[in-house]
């Protein structure tokens, strides 16, 4: 199995919540450029602390105090523009509602995730287990179960498959 080191981990967890930062940050100051720029500044923050980040419960919602901090931040420096004026409060409010929407929303997913999890059979919630839980490789597993590599990558890709389809199936059905 291939570690990663600690600064390859932490430059992964970076990479991997982009789009969702950058929608954050669009939502608070609506100015495309603008949000670019606060979000290469909010990497920096992460790249910085990113010990505490990797030692948090919930590092999106970190990440995005993080982002909401350097918004702030934009505001305070550009407090002259005429266009940059926003009232603080205004500001938290806006961030307080969505950070409740995308927790709502991470809950709800975790919540389907599970569900379809107990309706797998019971050899392919090993498979994830073993793969998901436990970290083990693809070739791991298959010495484990006695099958070849190629196989259980193709037994995971049905089975992420199958979560996918009943995830959503699982979330548009609570939104009717």
């Amino acid at each position: 199995m291939c570690e990663l080191t600690p600064e390859k981990q932490l430059l992964e967890r970076i990479t991997s919540c982009q789009r969702m930062l950058y929608g954050y940050i669009l939502t608070l100051v609506v100015v495309a450029s603008e949000a670019e720029d606060i979000l290469q500044e909010t990497n920096m923050v992460l790249l910085r602390k990113g010990d505490q980040w990797v030692k948090t419960d919930n590092p999106e919602a970190w990440a995005r105090k993080v982002a909401y901090n350097q918004v702030l931040a934009h505001f305070q420096r550009h407090k002259r523009d005429r266009l940059a004026f926003v009232e603080e409060d205004m500001l938290a409010g806006i961030a307080e509602r969505l950070e409740f929407r995308l927790q709502r929303g991470r809950d709800q997913y975790i919540k389907a995730m599970n569900g379809c999890i107990g309706k797998l059979p019971e050899h392919s919630r090993d498979m994830i287990n073993l793969r998901y839980f436990q970290g083990h490789s693809a070739q791991d597993i298959a010495a484990l179960m006695s099958r070849s590599g190629q196989a259980v990558r193709v037994a995971l890709f049905r089975i992420r498959q199958a979560l996918l389809d009943c995830i959503n199936k699982s979330l548009a059905g609570e939104q009717a």
